[in-house]
């Protein structure tokens, strides 16, 4: 078989044939033909008052439906452009605004549509009309970077009806959001019965606990009682009911009037709470005393949205490589095996773009400049460039997608240098300096401001906080916190800094901060259960937990939850071994989440009981 001519000419021969830069030429060309008007054949007109001249030959590689809207007028009109008169198609656009026939019209000279939430709904409106499919596929990818509570269940509708990506994106948001999205979205009754149960007996659905899933049934049947109440029984065979107390499923579920409009469905329940009563005592428990068991669906666990990792620390009198997970769903906390070999104290830790990050500290023979980072996604360490300087007791934070290290002792002394390192290039970059030089303080950002509070200045124990400002480059004071506080924990919660616990010079503290922005003044909070120094902490599901640290006697091991709504601290199941000086940081979102929950432990231990066997 021969082979033609234009088969022998080779990719790159084809690419310099075309001449891009005359390509480009037509498009400027086609913009400009635009502005000017000149050659318009056509006069488009919305029945609210748009009128745009067009091109009907730039127009018609919208769609067809649309061309043969134009094509098919009759009528003209006499219109003047630019000092000359001329007679062009007078073509009326049904079925759509001015402000969607603007955004077409520009879109189709230029390519690229320009708009806001709302010009793009009404574009989308028209796309849909006349069948549009470009338009509307970029319509919907838009659509992806603007979901949030209130829209994410009309995108998930619209997503579906397009087979577009946005149904996933939504559908996402729904499942990472369930409790708010009950609670707050005006569509979440337009979920239908399969798309709620789906939900429901989703293991990554993200609640808090299991009664919300009955508040989420209770909701989406009342809105048509009618017709949905003889759904109620299927509804209520997606209940985990044995991890629901036996007194919400008998005292607020069964007393539902809900209830009373269906006898199978209460029968249903009442087969729950007898089952719920008689083998509750047989059944293994998590940390919250609930029955739990992977195997049988109304006692498994839902694995969480956001895991707390806690990394090194020191144990036993030395730096250590351990890792521990934390599972919110069953309290528990999980040894991992993801483990380094670089053992580590005193470190900063922070994530990006879901990579967690380790910053200098100490080995125990060395201080460090290191930078290490953890992929939880394959498993793997990777090491990256070093600091510029070493530090021990250092401040890490996140902006504008760097990491910013602050402060932290260098071996000889203290210091108030700062560097910032970027991904990208895998490079530090030396940042202006702080007012102060601190270790052991604690950083955390704000509406795109760096804070610093606490920490050791030689030997002066601060109280002061500093932010640094990433436009003007500069570093400024704001009210002191009311007690001095090295080896804290500074964390931005409820749209204010907590200032927790740390060593006054004196005792170690359990004391708790808080700086409110609008007041631009420090307030007490609930004391913490534990004294405690050289811990750490993060803000998981909208509630404060602290790890580990130093009770000025001996390391810990205790673990404690805040929660704002009832402004009380209550112990948690500690971790598993004393540690002080380490870091913990959360995880959201990871496609492999349950490799780090109870579910993940069981299928190691089934894992290796199958090698056994073998």
């Amino acid at each position: 078989m021969s082979a033609t001519k234009e088969s022998c000419v080779s990719k790159d021969e084809k690419r310099k044939a075309t001449n891009w830069e005359l390509m480009s030429d037509r498009s400027n060309t086609i913009k400009e033909l635009k502005k000017s008007n000149k050659f318009v054949d056509a006069l488009l007109i919305t029945n609210d008052g748009g009128r745009e001249l067009v091109h009907i030959s730039v127009l018609s590689t919208l769609g067809s439906k649309l061309t043969e809207t134009m094509l098919s007028a009759t009528e003209c009109e006499t219109i003047e452009v630019n000092g000359i008169t001329k007679r062009v198609k007078k073509i009326v656009i049904p079925n759509m605004s001015k402000n969607a026939l603007k955004v077409l019209v520009d879109c189709a000279y230029s390519g690229v549509i320009s708009s806001d939430v709302k010009g793009i709904y009404e574009l989308l409106t028209a796309a849909q009309e006349y069948e549009m499919a470009d338009v509307i596929k970029a319509c919907c990818t838009y659509f992806i970077f603007q979901i949030n509570i209130d829209n994410c269940v009309q995108l998930l509708h619209l997503g579906i009806k397009h087979g577009h990506k946005l149904r996933t994106a939504a559908w996402n948001m729904i499942r990472s959001n369930f409790h708010t999205v009950v609670e707050k979205s005006s569509d979440f009754a337009s979920l239908t019965f399969e798309q709620l149960c789906t939900l429901l007996e989703d293991d990554k659905l993200s609640i808090e606990n299991e009664e919300t899933a009955w508040i989420a049934i209770r909701r989406w049947v009342k809105t048509d009682i009618t017709v949905r109440v003889k759904l109620l029984p299927n509804l209520l065979k997606c209940l985990r009911y044995a991890r629901m107390k036996t007194a919400f499923l008998r005292e607020v579920i069964l007393t539902d009037t809900l209830l009373e409009k269906s006898a199978e469905a209460k029968d249903i329940l009442q087969r729950m709470i007898k089952a719920n009563n008689e083998e509750n005592m047989k059944r293994k428990v998590d940390g919250y005393g609930l029955p739990i068991n992977c195997e049988v669906k109304h006692m498994k666990p839902r694995i969480p949205d956001e895991i707390i990792f806690a990394i090194g620390g020191w144990l036993e009198g030395v730096p250590t490589t351990l890792v521990e997970t934390y599972d919110i769903r069953t309290n528990r906390w999980f040894e991992s095996k993801i483990s380094h070999q670089f053992p580590r104290a005193y470190h900063g830790i922070q994530i990006l773009h879901g990579i967690i990050y380790i910053v200098g500290g100490t080995n125990g023979q060395e201080i460090l400049s290191t930078l290490h980072c953890y992929d939880p996604s394959s498993g793997k360490w990777h090491q990256r460039a070093n600091m510029y300087e070493q530090r021990c007791y250092v401040s890490t934070a996140i902006l504008n997608h760097e990491i910013y290290a602050m402060g932290g002792h260098n071996g000889i002394q203290r210091v108030r240098t700062v560097e910032k390192y970027d991904h990208k290039t895998n490079q530090w970059h030396k940042v202006e300096d702080m007012n102060l030089a601190r270790s052991d303080a604690s950083a955390t950002v704000y509406q795109h401001k760096i804070y610093i509070a606490g920490g050791l200045n030689e030997q002066v124990i601060e109280n002061s906080v500093e932010f640094y400002n990433f436009e003007d480059k500069t570093w400024s004071f704001i009210q002191p916190m009311n007690f001095p506080r090295t080896s804290l924990v500074l964390l931005t919660y409820k749209d204010c800094l907590y200032a927790l616990g740390g060593n006054n010079g004196f005792e170690r503290l359990s004391s708790v901060e808080r700086y409110d922005f609008k007041s631009s003044s420090w307030t007490p909070v609930q004391n913490m259960n534990s004294r405690r120094s050289t811990f750490s902490g993060c803000v998981i599901e909208e509630k404060i937990v602290v790890v580990g640290g130093y009770n000025g006697h001996t390391p810990i091991n205790k673990v404690e939850m805040y929660d704002e709504t009832n402004k009380q601290w209550t112990p948690m199941k500690n971790i598993k071994h004393d540690r002080s000086g380490l870091a913990v940081c959360v995880l959201k979102g990871l496609s492999n989440s349950c490799d780090f929950t109870y579910f993940g432990q069981k299928s190691k231990k089934e894992k290796s009981l199958i090698k056994k066997r073998i």
